[in-house]
């Protein structure tokens, strides 16, 4: 569980606050896939950005984590929890090499997130980072296709 990797995440929480930073600051900004936040440092980034909206499926570990660094309840922070950014979480769940989806569910599935609503943020932030989404929704691509499927 990545709650236990807190003082493990320190320099690649210093990197990516680093770079989310590098941009000119202020403005808003928008982390997809945030979860317990180890890979950011909230203080900082909220000295930087006049807003953060934190987004990600598990609502429960982005409270955790902005409780953690001491800034839950900052009204500059914006958690948006619960929200399936793919549209096909549950599906990517069932994927298994022993049950990987045929041609029609694969198409199905590309149809979904294709459809799949957008979050409902501002119009316009000046930083939109995905920290740790994309990786979530490759791993069970990746896992449940394996080398040997057609497509």
């Amino acid at each position: 569980m990545s709650r236990d990797n807190w003082l493990l995440a320190a320099p690649h929480r210093s990197v990516v606050t680093d770079l989310l930073m590098r941009p000119k600051s202020g403005g808003r900004l928008a982390v997809l896939g945030a979860g317990n936040c180890n890979d950011l440092d909230l203080p900082r980034l909220l000295g930087a950005f006049e807003n953060i909206h934190l987004i990600d499926l598990d609502g429960e570990s982005l409270a955790w984590g902005v409780s953690q660094q001491g800034v839950a309840g900052d009204a500059r922070l914006s958690l948006h929890g619960g929200g399936d950014l793919s549209g096909i979480a549950d599906a990517l769940a069932a994927w298994s090499p022993a049950t990987p989806p045929t041609d029609r569910e694969l198409d199905e599935f590309i149809a979904r997130v294709a459809a799949s609503p957008l979050p409902d943020l501002p119009s316009s932030c000046a930083v939109v980072a995905s920290v740790c989404l994309l990786t979530q929704m490759l791993e069970p691509i990746i896992d449940g296709l394996t080398p040997q499927h057609p497509r």
